[in-house]
């Protein structure tokens, strides 16, 4: 991140010699506005899609990341090439407050919602915060856990890669490096699978493999929506796997051997030896009903 920082002050120093620095001074900003932003669509569509590549390639456009200080405004393409926004555009802006919110509509109309408050650490910031929407589920499982930018695996650390123009490959939610190799993470039903990356068509592109380096069996089942967990097209040892979830959040004490060891894994189960099934609300009744019906399909 180092090298990334020093690089892109390098290219300040090239734009700022040729243009003259009074382009790229920003004045009269609102102190209330200052951070790191995101476009809103690429927000969208990253928690809609759990993907990061669908999310990149629908709406980075000419500024996915913003980061305003008090005198200018840094961004780049495509988090490659940093520069500075210059003031005649930012002079079109448009700066709207909702409640704690802070959105900024650029001069084509986009909208980019605020992350952080911190500026200076915005490419790191928004690794964080990737991440965090990528593992908001998996990071209850007692082998992943998130430090920063960075996401630790069975001991492995891994970050995340931004730079994904020359990454090719099928249903790719995230793009990670671990120590000194390249892996595509896909999200399968409710499983994650970290696939070997291999050496593309071109000198520097770069292919998700057919072998899977890593497989998390349980990374997303939409903990956030829960109990309006989406359960269709899984394969019959993951709807088995969501019928007990249900049991699992009011502490039922599985008799099954492999059922405990799974639900033991995540840091919300807290076996209640006083459950009965009166505490299950009705939506978390029809989840069972439904999944017990996709179930029979299954057999």
């Amino acid at each position: 991140m180092l090298k990334k920082f020093i690089n892109f002050c390098l290219c300040m120093l090239i734009i700022a010699s040729y243009a003259g620095a009074n382009e790229f001074e920003l004045k009269n900003v609102d102190p209330d506005f200052m951070g790191t932003y995101i476009q809103v669509g690429f927000d969208e569509v990253l928690k809609k899609t759990m993907s990061f590549d669908k999310a990149y390639y629908s709406n980075v456009g000419n500024y996915p990341i913003l980061m305003l200080h008090e005198n200018i405004c840094y961004s780049n393409s495509g988090f490659h090439d940093g520069f500075a926004v210059k003031s005649s555009d930012f002079k079109k802006w448009n700066f709207i407050k909702r409640g704690e919110q802070r959105i900024i509509v650029d001069e084509f109309g986009v909208s980019h919602k605020r992350i952080s408050r911190d500026w200076k650490d915005g490419y790191d910031i928004l690794e964080a915060y990737i991440i965090n929407v990528i593992f908001q589920d998996a990071v209850h499982l007692n082998n992943i856990s998130i430090d920063g930018d960075k996401v630790w695996i069975d001991g492995e650390v891994f970050r995340i890669d931004l730079g994904i123009n020359f990454c090719e490959g099928e249903n790719v939610s995230l793009w990670l490096i671990g120590s000194q190799e390249r892996y595509a993470l896909s999200i399968e039903g409710i499983a994650g699978k970290l696939y070997n990356c291999k050496k593309g068509r071109w000198a520097m592109m770069v292919e998700k493999a057919d072998t899977v380096y890593k497989t998390i069996p349980y990374f997303y089942w939409n903990d956030k929506n829960y109990p309006n967990v989406r359960s269709r097209s899984l394969s019959k040892d993951e709807y088995r796997f969501i019928r007990n979830l249900v049991y699992a959040k009011h502490g039922y004490i599985f008799k099954s051997e492999d059922l405990k060891n799974i639900f033991e894994k995540f840091d919300w189960y807290k076996p209640d030896s006083s459950y009965n099934d009166s505490m299950l609300s009705s939506e978390e009744k029809r989840l069972i009903k439904n999944v017990q019906e996709e179930e029979k399909e299954k057999n």
